[in-house]
């Protein structure tokens, strides 16, 4: 029995993974219709130390000077196009999370892909004070082939994207910034969305991109609960089990079908049960050997 717990856990985490950025669990479900989710000025992405901070920061000042005194949405927009002109080719290359380590190889050439460059785009924005949390878009649930990840800021009213992949942000027909879920629920009514490129207007846009937005915007995930760039994936992955246990929601789904997870596994009441069951077994197993056993005389 305790065997077979191992093995369900192992399927739900394989299950979790599948449909959510690095087994991301557990997660609420948001309906289209509760925008709830926008409203919460909370940083969502790695967490950084102090130092690394301090790092990132003098990098970024010694190159544009001061920046600490514009606006949010000035100085967002300014860190922004900074943190793409560091990479020269958008293309499958850096792995790492680490914004040092991001930025040493952006140097050296090497490509970048969307996630990398939210990375660095929120390590800086963390090193100004600026609320963000990195936001993954799919064309649809564990659709990896159509995918993208980015950046909302908080302005201090609300959140809106910053690309920093695309440099661009998202406007209404009005002209009002919008956010992941803003955009998300006017695709759905068929309204018209501008993405400009507002910077140096480097290529490509998001509307020449291989996947067209109105795609991507139909699933979006929110980095709810961060952990530390530094810790190992062994020490991470401790972590995620302890919040799903705990039951902390770790990322928040705006979804306007039904998502292909059971709501027992996404919301860790699987992984309660299969522990609580996993405990029963062991105590059952090793029971009999703490007992004393009689001898034949007292039998």
């Amino acid at each position: 029995m305790a065997i077979l717990c191992i093995v369900f856990e192992a399927g739900i985490l394989f299950s979790v993974r599948k449909y959510l950025p690095g087994g991301v669990a557990p997660a609420s479900i948001v309906s289209s219709t509760d925008r709830a989710v926008t409203g919460m000025p909370q940083n969502g992405g790695p967490v950084f130390d102090k130092a690394t901070l301090g790092e990132i920061h003098a990098w970024v000042s010694d190159d544009l000077g001061a920046v600490d005194t514009r606006s949010p949405v000035e100085a967002a927009k300014i860190l922004r196009d900074w943190a793409r002109t560091q990479v020269s080719e958008i293309g499958p290359g850096i792995e790492t999370h680490d914004p040092i380590s991001i930025l040493y190889s952006m140097k050296a050439g090497e490509p970048a892909n969307c996630r990398p460059l939210a990375d660095l785009y929120y390590a800086v924005l963390s090193a100004y004070g600026i609320p963000a949390r990195i936001v993954s878009l799919f064309g649809y649930p564990g659709g990896f082939d159509q995918t993208h990840a980015t950046v909302e800021i908080w302005t201090g009213n609300k959140w809106i994207i910053e690309d920093p992949t695309f440099d661009s942000i998202a406007e209404d027909q009005s002209g009002n910034l919008l956010s992941a879920a803003e955009i998300q629920e006017r695709y759905l009514g068929k309204a018209d969305i501008n993405w400009v490129q507002d910077a140096s207007k480097i290529q490509p846009d998001f509307n020449t991109n291989g996947t067209s937005p109105e795609i991507l915007f139909k699933v979006i995930i929110y980095e709810i609960r961060s952990y530390p760039v530094s810790a190992s994936r062994f020490s991470q992955a401790l972590m995620k089990m302890r919040d799903r246990l705990t039951g902390k929601t770790q990322s928040a789904i705006l979804f306007s079908d039904k998502f292909p997870i059971p709501k027992i596994v996404l919301n860790g009441v699987a992984d309660k049960i299969l522990l609580a069951i996993f405990l029963v077994s062991i105590i059952v197993i090793i029971s009999p050997i703490g007992k004393p056993r009689l001898s034949p005389k007292n039998r």
